[in-house]
Formats: C-alpha cells, sequence, structure tokens
C-alpha cells in the first residue's frame, strides 16, 4: 500500500496553495432570487456564480469563461474586472436544464488571454487556464411531490404518524440536498 511521505504532502500542499482561481460554483434560482441552490428543477433558469475566488498573483483585467450542463455549452461570455478591487465572485451566464437525473454545471475560463495557446496569431481555440465543477440532481416539477405520497401511504397502511411525517420530511430534504447524506446535515 502506498502512503505519501511528508515531502509530498508538504509540496502538494504548496503547489495547491499557489494555484490562483481556486472555487466554487453557486447556482441561483433566476425566478426566485433564491441562492445557493442544491437542486434543479427541469425548465427553470439559474444564474451560475463562480464563488470564492482567489487570484494568488495574478492581476486580471478580463475573465473569459464558458458555462456547459453535461459538457453541452449554454453560457459564454467576458466579465471586465478592475484590478485594483478584483471581485470575489463573478458570474458565467444562466443553465437550464431538460432532464432529470445528475447534472454536472462547469466553468472553464481564459484569464486575460495569458494561456500560452491564446496568442493573437494562433487561430486554433485557447486552452482554458482552470475549469470548476459541481454535481447537481434536477427534478420535473412533480417529483415535489414524492414526499407527500410517503406520508400519505406509511399514515394509511402502518397508522404510525409520526414515522411516516418523519420518513416524508426526510425523503424531501434528501431530495432537496440532492443526496442522502446531505439529508443528514443541518444547516
Amino acid at each position: 500500500m502506498y502512503r505519501p511521505s511528508k515531502i509530498s504532502a508538504v509540496l502538494g500542499a504548496l503547489l495547491l496553495a499557489t494555484t490562483a482561481f481556486a472555487q466554487d460554483i453557486v447556482l441561483n434560482d433566476v425566478a426566485t432570487s433564491s441562492s445557493d441552490v442544491k437542486t434543479m428543477f427541469k425548465g427553470k433558469d439559474y444564474e451560475v456564480v463562480v464563488a470564492n475566488i482567489d487570484y494568488g498573483d495574478l492581476t486580471p483585467s478580463s475573465v473569459s469563461y464558458v458555462t456547459s450542463v453535461n459538457g453541452d455549452e449554454q453560457a459564454k461570455g467576458t466579465v471586465e474586472l478592475d484590478p485594483a478591487d478584483l471581485p470575489s465572485e463573478i458570474p458565467a451566464g444562466t443553465v437550464m436544464v431538460t432532464s432529470g437525473g445528475t447534472k454536472t454545471v462547469a466553468v472553464e475560463w481564459i484569464i486575460d488571454g495569458a494561456s500560452s495557446a491564446s496568442s493573437a496569431n494562433s487561430t486554433a481555440t485557447p486552452e482554458p487556464d482552470g475549469s470548476t465543477s459541481r454535481n447537481y440532481q434536477a427534478f420535473g416539477a412533480g417529483a415535489t411531490l414524492v414526499p407527500l405520497i410517503i406520508i400519505l401511504l406509511l399514515a394509511v397502511t402502518t397508522r404510525i404518524v409520526e414515522l411516516s411525517l418523519f420518513t416524508g420530511v426526510f425523503v424531501g430534504a434528501c431530495m432537496v440536498a440532492g443526496s442522502v447524506n446531505g439529508g443528514f446535515k443541518v444547516r
């Protein structure tokens, strides 16, 4: 069994510490202005925000981004920045899902054309300077009835209302959180 040495652990930590643009993806519901959405619904628009940005030693004046869902490009653009006051969050367009299941929202970016492949004479597509992604569960609107149906079925069959309510609330929490582990977490 391979065990990393202390030196490799320190080198790995230094490499991660020197990487600029360490960040997270946050989804905001466009219709309700709800922020940090954990579950997506089919046919709704969500604003993608790249948050917790650490620029390191970089002072970019613009960042170009491409936002995709499961590899399908849904938004692209450029955000102009003030190098004297760099934001910790950058909007990266809006996305919409058309089917249920696990969806991967990904954002790739190019900083100021700093990529080696993006010289002025190059006709090739520039390589991204970085990327981030996050998985979300997507449901149809009818899925919101599942916890209610579970509560009613369990209450009628077991005649234990408390168990029925707990189970229905837990199933709803798991759906909203996107996983069974998430259903146990309290915010």
